[in-house]
């Protein structure tokens, strides 16, 4: 089992993007996350999602909340199921709640069934502003902190983009405070056979060669510092690419959906990291280095074990790294203009320049362990410290904005990605080794590669300064090869 789609009810109205947007159909009224209430009436987490935070809902009312764009249901999925939690207390038989759903970008239909807790939707009643061909939600069921599951089949939607939306519709005839409805904990859950499988930080080494003080460190919020934002990343297809958060360990989800970002932002499930328990699905590490201007000379490599923890043998099984360089400064833009990433074949590395590749620093990522399969080149928009400022943006509106004046700043990167890794059988481990590499031009950049793969064939010692850090066991040269 794994969550395609997973939503705690974390954001705001003014929110965009992966976890939907709280959007009002028919302008008579809106939705609302609940934030605060006294007392707080929400399932899990903090929030919920509620038609009338204030209390009574309103008369003649047709509003909606559900998902701006669509959750891709993979082939791979045997079985889905939209789950929720809810209660309500809504008019019988004039007012309701319909669940509704649009596949593959057509018309909104009605759910007909609520799966496992069938009672729980009612044929409408021909009355009100009730069809008696659709089924609705309607009278007082649970409260408060008693919510109700609910389940609905949706493996008839596997295989294809869906949204869906919870819409209430109300009459005239509305003299009793009813409150509507309040749901929490949505989730879309797919059961995926032979895809299960383990990704682990093995450890790394890093050398500093520069004369300014160097250190692994987090990006801080003011300080004019670079930072390299680096993502391991494993899935089912060669062109995945996720947006992560700061350095810590996060969880992917069904990662055929995602596509390259050059095509376009990745599908909706990118974000939904957290709703994953920790032995279940990709897996990748996140993490930055920040260094002051002018001291960009370094070496890391980073070693990763990919696990077979499922009963099955896993195919077609990717492997890639991200790399996308940062000004830290809440005033400040990136430094990278107009197109100045790049791929160098003969040292199997992706790199990005500040402004003159041959005399301003250049960072970039080379491939140990494997060979590129494939290399992307995406642009963002300019981004300030904080990762997210435009990450909404990318997923809501469907493409990549840029700027028209070629002297404005824009964030270059680039993921490559190696694979496939077929037959892979359980119990199987596999070592991905990648160096992660900065120079003070693309000279020493170069240099700086030669040298990594020197580390990982053993063909040169490790230097005094080198630090080492593993999770698990002390890094050797023989570990990397």
């Amino acid at each position: 089992m794994r969550y395609i789609y997973a939503d705690n009810c974390y954001l705001t109205a003014a929110y965009y993007g992966a976890y939907g947007e709280y959007y009002n159909d028919r302008n008579f009224g809106f939705w609302y996350n609940l934030t605060e209430q006294n007392p707080p009436d929400h399932y899990d987490g903090f929030y919920a999602y509620t038609d009338s935070p204030g209390g009574t809902y309103g008369n003649n009312l047709d509003i909606s909340c559900g998902l701006v764009s669509p959750v891709s249901i993979s082939s791979g999925n045997n079985t889905c199921t939209l789950e929720f939690m809810a209660h309500w207390y809504i008019e019988e038989d004039n007012d309701g709640v319909l669940l509704e759903v649009s596949i593959d970008g057509g018309d909104w239909i009605s759910i007909s069934d609520a799966g496992g807790e069938t009672e729980f939707m009612v044929e409408g009643s021909g009355m009100g502003v009730q069809d008696s061909d659709k089924y609705y939600f309607e009278g007082k069921v649970g409260g408060p902190g008693n919510y109700k599951y609910i389940d609905v089949n949706f493996d008839s939607y596997i295989g294809h983009d869906v949204r869906f939306r919870f819409r209430l519709v109300t009459d005239l005839s509305n003299f009793i405070p009813y409150d509507g409805i309040y749901v929490d904990a949505i989730k879309l859950v797919g059961d995926v056979t032979g895809t299960i499988y383990e990704i682990s930080f093995d450890g790394a080494f890093y050398n500093w060669q520069g004369d300014s003080p160097w250190g692994k460190t987090v990006a801080t919020s003011g300080k004019s510092l670079l930072s390299h934002y680096g993502q391991f990343v494993a899935g089912n297809s060669s062109d995945y690419v996720a947006i992560a958060g700061y350095g810590e360990d996060r969880m992917g989800a069904d990662w055929e959906a995602l596509s390259s970002w050059h095509d376009g932002p990745p599908a909706n499930n990118c974000w939904f990291y957290n709703n994953l328990a920790p032995d279940e699905g990709p897996h990748f590490k996140v993490w930055e280095i920040c260094y002051g201007q002018g001291a960009d000379d370094f070496i890391v490599i980073d070693t990763y074990l990919i696990n077979d923890s499922d009963d099955e043998t896993i195919n077609n099984l990717h492997i890639g790294f991200q790399i996308s360089p940062d000004v830290v400064h809440n005033e400040m833009y990136d430094p990278f203009f107009n197109d100045r990433a790049r791929y160098d074949p003969s040292y199997h590395m992706g790199y990005v320049y500040n402004d003159d590749e041959q005399n301003e620093e250049c960072v970039g990522i080379v491939f140990l362990s494997d060979e590129p399969t494939t290399v992307n080149i995406f642009e963002f928009k300019p981004a300030y410290v904080v990762f997210v400022n435009y990450v909404w943006d990318l997923i809501s509106n469907g493409e990549i904005d840029t700027y028209p004046s070629p002297d404005e700043p824009r964030d270059w990167a680039f993921a490559m990605s190696v694979g496939p890794i077929n037959d892979f059988g359980p119990g199987d481990v596999k070592r991905v080794c990648f160096a992660f590499v900065g120079g003070d031009d693309l000279t020493d950049l170069q240099y700086n590669a030669e040298r990594a793969f020197s580390y990982y064939y053993g063909l040169h010692d490790f230097s005094s300064n080198i630090g080492i850090e593993s999770t698990s066991l002390g890094l050797i040269k023989a570990q990397f090869k």
